[in-house]
């Protein structure tokens, strides 16, 4: 292999490795969305509960 086509597949290599980091981000930030909406779901349900609890109560 030429220096030119060494080089030209070191540059090919590091380009797909940053690829591959930008879509790893891309994962985590989805996932820390999916984390965010589920503690949101949580909440909303634990509100819904303790507002089923004070209806029950008599004044």
């Amino acid at each position: 292999m030429s220096t030119q086509q060494i080089e030209q597949k070191k540059f090919l290599e590091d380009a797909h490795l940053r690829l591959l980091k930008t879509k790893t981000m891309i994962i985590e930030a989805r996932l820390q969305i999916i984390k965010i909406k589920a503690s949101t779901l949580k909440a909303r349900v634990q509100a819904l509960k303790n507002l089923v609890l004070i209806s029950h109560i008599d004044y």
